[in-house]
């Protein structure tokens, strides 16, 4: 099961509507064949009763939150984390699907 921010989560933390809409970015995770079932990210700034929901035992994001604050965006901390045995990953960052890149092409 995949957790997965919805375009008023992606807004609100960005200020501008994601390039590629929240129902898109939902059936690029359903086509993956690890993936099960998609749910949205409710939460608003707190994260944490969504990712409750899911239960994971890992929570995993792309290399580009190293630089940014990705536990003030998500609304929990490492030790909330350790709390709920759950382990934050981090997964190369691939080239040219970014926002911005998408956005340069456009």
């Amino acid at each position: 099961m995949v957790s997965l921010n919805t375009d008023e989560f992606v807004t609100m933390y960005k200020g501008r509507p994601p390039v590629i809409s929240y129902q898109d970015r939902k059936a690029v995770l359903e086509a993956v064949r690890f993936v099960d079932r998609v749910v949205p990210n409710t939460g608003g700034p707190d994260s944490r009763p969504t990712i409750r929901s899911v239960n994971p035992s890992i929570v995993a994001i792309d290399t580009g939150w190293a630089k940014l604050d990705y536990y003030a965006q998500m609304g929990f901390t490492q030790a909330w984390l350790d709390s709920e045995g759950i382990l934050l990953c981090y997964l190369p960052r691939l080239e040219g699907i970014s926002t911005t890149e998408i956005r340069e092409r456009l």
